[in-house]
């Protein structure tokens, strides 16, 4: 009955790292930066102002500006408190350890996902410690009646010269 849950949660563990991951990948001297003005959405507006043309756009935002371009009037895409269409050609992600937001021009990068894949065993030994530097003590799933639970996810990022990102505020 756990093993559904211990998945998902698994599972959004892993894309909050890839999302971390992308953003790293992203960030670089280039960045566009910009003052933060203290409201969402004029952040978002000079944000996406600053930005290089494209078709649409990936915003990184705190999880604070995110509930507040949630409740805006502006909000015609029906996105929620974690994220979603803001309006048609903006798509919003709260990142919690973020403050600010980060512009991506989506239209100027290409993505290769090769997707995720949770997989589960229970006969399997697996190395328990404590930390890294503490002695081993090897454990069978079988014989405690464990389940292992192994989620990954492969992606590759290409970026055009000009897809610099956008950093507002942060």
């Amino acid at each position: 009955v756990a093993q559904p849950l211990f998945e998902r949660e698994l599972r959004e563990s892993v894309n909050r790292g890839v999302n971390a991951a992308v953003l790293s990948q992203l960030t670089d001297t280039n960045n566009i930066v910009v003052s933060a003005t203290g409201d969402a959405l004029a952040d978002l507006r000079a944000g996406l102002q600053a930005a290089a043309p494209s078709n649409g756009y990936v915003v990184a935002a705190s999880t604070a500006v995110t509930i507040d371009l949630s409740t805006r009037t502006e909000n015609r895409g029906g996105m929620g408190v974690r994220g979603g269409t803001f309006v048609s050609g903006v798509e919003v992600v709260a990142v919690d350890n973020l403050s600010g937001l980060r512009i991506i021009p989506a239209s100027r990068l290409a993505v290769l996902d090769g997707g995720m894949q949770v997989r589960s065993t229970g006969h399997a030994s697996v190395d328990m410690r404590d930390s890294p530097e503490s002695p081993a003590q090897l454990v069978s799933l079988w014989q405690t009646n464990s389940v292992g639970l192994l989620a990954e996810r492969t992606f590759h990022l290409e970026a055009a010269a000009d897809a610099d990102m956008v950093v507002v505020g942060g």
